[in-house]
């Protein structure tokens, strides 16, 4: 509380002041500047308080005298010569009342800022209060008022405006000062990925009957090498009786790893399954790869092998078949012994040829000193034997398979590998926790209960593929090549266009699969269906040769 009459009548004339420093800046902000200026109002304040205001940095104009009625510019009536001394602390302790620069003969210093103090008057926190509206409006003037703050140094008519003590950048508007601090999306992602082409994916059934216009029935869909038979009827009835969709599923899935288990011939502990082999091949490339490494890829074969490398910024040294489709071994080993690739991904049969892996051609590239990851999605419909026991002697093979094909189980994602112990235990580090979900695992598990099941639509695929494939040489544009898969590849001949026949076909509700890749670009893959569906695919093939 302030009790004197000396302190009453002090604190009206501080509060005026302020006020019309106050009112002035409004003025400016409101009216543009016309009727005042942020340095005409700052003159209201005394030195000590004016050195101040926050990043204004204000200095009294010394070349001439301000004069606006009623108020006394500090330093009034000096000459430009003159200088402006640092007010000394028994002034600060005085209050405005005192002026700066008494004592001309101190030694001349340049205004620095003065840091604010709560009791740097009789008014404490009001005094402290002001200071900060101060501050705040000089901080955040209008675009009017910003011009002065930009360097704007005189008024027409010459009368003196505020200066900064240092050249001052120019004030961009807030819209695209914000903008131009904001950082983009794209920023944040890896630059590698920015160039990154997709993957092109098969389409499903209900996307298919929107762009076709059929129901999903009339759909006859050769192009992704599923099983159309599906999976055996127990897995139906085990989604049917789950019993706790809502809890997480074993991170572990350790009934599926003991059904396989009994199922391949090898212990669990080698086992280790998730959503997809898709899965597991990216599983395996982030624990191997170190950004820049290098792999060798085999086309054409599985494009997934190249995309996955990409997204994991691994190298990709192609090593490409031979006309038979066939390994290029010699050239393999050529390669390892050259570029010092990591790894290797190997396709046994190979999609989409369907060709096989002899085991004297895979044992020649395991005594190489590079990790082999065979695939082995269509191994089912060979005559060959899984190698899955072998990653047991060699420390640098990992084998994959999957549920998609056998068991009619695309849709629900189901993988699975046998790894090398040395191998095994760091994808257990490195996978998700709860990669495969609560369906899956029950639905694999009830397919692998029913093995007559399986045995038989491998039998009927088999039949068909044979069927499929003597069709297919009587079509005078087509040269099909033996498979040990459920697919078949041709070769498009006679002048004939691989792409219209795709899409061709595809008009008439048959799908095939048609690549980009340029040694591809003249083939098509046909996937082995029901009897149904080939009679659909000859019917279509045989109207394009009219």
């Amino acid at each position: 509380m302030i009790g004197s009459r000396h302190h009453r009548q002090w604190l009206v004339r501080y509060i005026v002041k302020h006020t019309r420093l106050l009112h002035a800046i409004d003025r400016s902000r409101r009216q543009g500047n016309e009727r005042g200026s942020p340095g005409e109002a700052i003159a209201c304040v005394p030195p000590k308080h004016a050195a101040r205001i926050g990043n204004a940095r204000a200095r009294w104009p010394v070349a001439r005298t301000m004069k606006r009625p009623g108020i006394r510019a500090p330093g009034h009536g000096r000459t430009e010569n003159s200088q402006l001394r640092p007010v000394s602390s028994a002034s600060r302790r005085s209050g405005p009342s005192i002026r700066a620069g008494t004592n001309p003969k101190a030694p001349p210093k340049p205004w620095g800022l003065l840091r604010p103090r709560a009791n740097s008057s009789p008014l404490g926190g009001a005094a402290s209060l002001m200071d900060w509206a101060t501050r705040f409006r000089i901080r955040n003037p209008s675009p009017a008022a910003a011009s002065h703050f930009a360097g704007e140094r005189r008024r027409p008519g010459g009368r003196a405006s505020f200066r900064p003590m240092s050249s001052a950048a120019p004030v961009e508007e807030p819209a695209a000062s914000e903008a131009k601090r904001r950082p983009s999306g794209e920023s944040f992602i890896r630059r590698h990925l920015r160039t990154l082409a997709p993957y092109q994916p098969i389409l499903p059934f209900e996307v298919l009957s929107a762009r076709l216009g059929r129901r999903p029935e009339d759909i006859i869909k050769l192009d992704a090498n599923e099983n159309p038979y599906g999976p055996p009827p127990e897995v139906a009835t085990a989604l049917g009786s789950l019993k706790f969709p809502y809890v997480y599923p074993d991170p572990e899935s350790r009934h599926l790893r003991a059904a396989l288990a009994e199922d391949c011939g090898i212990e669990s502990e080698y086992i280790l399954a998730g959503c997809g082999a898709d899965e597991l091949i990216d599983l395996i490339m982030r624990c191997v790869l170190e950004p820049g490494d290098k792999i060798i890829d085999c086309p054409p074969t599985f494009t997934m092998y190249e995309f996955d490398a990409s997204v994991n910024g691994a190298l990709v040294i192609k090593v490409p078949r031979l006309p038979d489709f066939s390994l290029d071994v010699d050239r393999i080993v050529e390669v390892v012994k050259q570029d010092n690739p990591k790894c290797i991904f190997l396709t046994s049969p190979n999609n989409p040829d369907g060709s096989v892996i002899n085991n004297e051609d895979l044992l020649k590239i395991l005594d190489l000193p590079i990790l082999v990851v065979l695939d082995e999605a269509y191994i089912e419909f060979s005559s060959l034997q899984t190698r899955m026991s072998w990653v047991k002697k060699h420390d640098n093979l990992i084998v994959l398979r999957t549920f998609s094909k056998r068991a009619g189980l695309a849709g629900l994602r189901v993988g699975y590998g046998a790894f090398p112990l040395s191998i095994i235990e760091y994808l257990w580090r490195a996978k998700q926790p709860y990669n495969v979900s609560v369906a899956a695992e029950v639905s694999a598990c009830a397919a692998l209960q029913n093995p007559t099941y399986l045995e038989n639509v491998k039998n009927l695929l088999l039949q068909e593929r044979e069927r499929l494939f003597n069709l297919l040489k009587g079509i005078p544009f087509l040269k099909p090549f033996p498979s040990h898969s459920n697919f078949i590849l041709c070769e498009v001949t006679s002048g004939k266009d691989a792409k219209k026949i795709k899409e061709d076909l595809a008009k008439m509700g048959v799908m095939i699969r048609h690549y980009d890749k340029k040694e591809l670009k003249g083939y098509i893959r046909i996937s082995v269906g029901k009897p149904e569906h080939t009679d659909a695919l000859m019917k279509g093939l045989n109207a394009l040769q009219l």
